[in-house]
């Protein structure tokens, strides 16, 4: 089977893919995206704007660089998530 991954900033449009795709970290060991995803759980819109708000702020005070958010699709499910930093992160250049 071809896979045809395709990304995508958040938008409100896509709540339900985000709901499949995140209900697999809730209760993980390894929750590393907690200080964005734990919110989002309870308000979708706020996550939205909040990844529009870090393209130009980034978000204080975890993270102080503008950062880009984008969502892999292949096809219509969501299956991962890239950041983008736009601003090297002390000096160390990430996409992650």
């Amino acid at each position: 089977m071809r896979v045809l991954l395709d990304f995508r900033r958040p938008a409100t449009e896509h709540r339900i893919d985000f709901a499949e795709w995140i209900s697999d970290w809730k209760g993980d060991a390894y929750d590393a995206y907690r200080w964005i995803f734990a919110p989002a759980w309870n308000d979708f819109d706020w996550y939205v704007a909040l990844c529009k708000q870090m393209r130009t702020e980034g978000y204080l005070p975890e993270l102080t660089v503008p950062l880009d958010v984008y969502w892999t699709f292949d096809r219509e499910t969501v299956v991962g998530e890239l950041y983008n930093f736009y601003d090297p992160l002390g000096g160390d250049c990430h996409i992650g």
